[in-house]
């Protein structure tokens, strides 16, 4: 499969170290020493297109809503796409938002509009970054905890997990074709970074990411990755090794914490991803 818009990066290591799946950036060794990668860095260069081909720009974005609206920068969400509207059931667009340049890897959002306002859920494209944020805001909903993109980019994925809802609300990534697991990059959102806690004090809180691997619709493997830890939540982003997984035509992003109740996990399902990386097609 051609994947133009992918940047090819080349990782040698030279010292082999054991591995873990979740691992600080300045700790991470390459699981296969060697391998040649397809990158996802979500970058302008990458020309990165919306769900008919169109190119992806970033803007100003305003949702509606008493609690989580707003007027939002360097933002690309479901409204963004012109055409989001003739994809709408049942009120909601809930499908594929953009993908690389030949729509061989693609990114679910979810979209819909009530009383309440706007809602969205999976993933959506962001430039806002803020390590520093100080208070609790739904302003800051797609602010990652990092002072740039990984590897000093500029645009990242942001993934609301909403599991209720279901479908693309749940973050997803789609493949036209299997391909072998790489690694990513995670890190936190602003809004996991300054919560506070409805059922444990904030010194006990963990929440992790789980990233699921799926092949011809059954589950091949999990890798779970912590971002906060003893009511610490991690500034930057941490490399994950999915080289686990094996061969994948879908990952999907759900999260666990012990901050849960009644209704499952209290602790808002907010992340960032970058760098989405597979192993290169050998091309004979």
């Amino acid at each position: 499969m051609d994947m133009k818009l992918l940047k090819s990066c080349f990782l040698v290591v030279t010292v082999a170290a054991a591995l873990t799946a979740c691992s600080d950036d300045d700790k991470q060794k390459d699981p296969n020493p060697g391998t040649s990668y397809d990158v996802i860095s979500f970058e302008v260069s990458e020309g990165i297109v919306n769900h008919e081909g169109g190119a992806v720009a970033l803007g100003e974005c305003v949702l509606e809503g008493t609690t989580s609206g707003g007027t939002f920068q360097n933002l690309y969400w479901a409204k963004s796409f012109s055409g989001y509207e003739d994809y709408l059931q049942d009120g909601a667009f809930n499908t594929w938002l953009f993908g690389t340049s030949d729509q061989s890897v693609r990114f679910g959002s979810c979209w819909s509009y009530s009383s309440y306002g706007d809602y969205w859920g999976g993933f959506v494209l962001s430039g806002t970054f803020n390590a520093e944020v100080a208070s609790f805001d739904y302003a800051n909903q797609f602010t990652v905890y990092a002072d740039k993109g990984a590897n000093s980019s500029s645009i990242c994925a942001v993934g609301y997990i909403d599991t209720y809802t279901g479908g693309y609300a749940v973050p997803t990534v789609e493949l036209t074709n299997p391909r072998q697991a790489g690694y990513c990059y995670l890190a936190s959102s602003a809004m996991i970074a300054t919560y506070t806690p409805i059922d444990i004090s904030r010194d006990e809180l963990w929440f992790e990411v789980i990233v699921t691997g799926y092949l011809a619709g059954k589950e091949v493997g999990t890798v779970d990755c912590m971002l906060t830890e003893g009511g610490k939540t991690k500034a930057g982003w941490t490399k994950v090794d999915l080289s686990r997984l094996g061969q994948v035509d879908r990952l999907t992003f759900t999260c666990d914490s012990n901050d849960a109740g009644q209704w499952g996990v209290n602790t808002p399902g907010y992340f960032a991803l970058d760098d989405l990386a597979f192993v290169s097609e050998t091309k004979e």
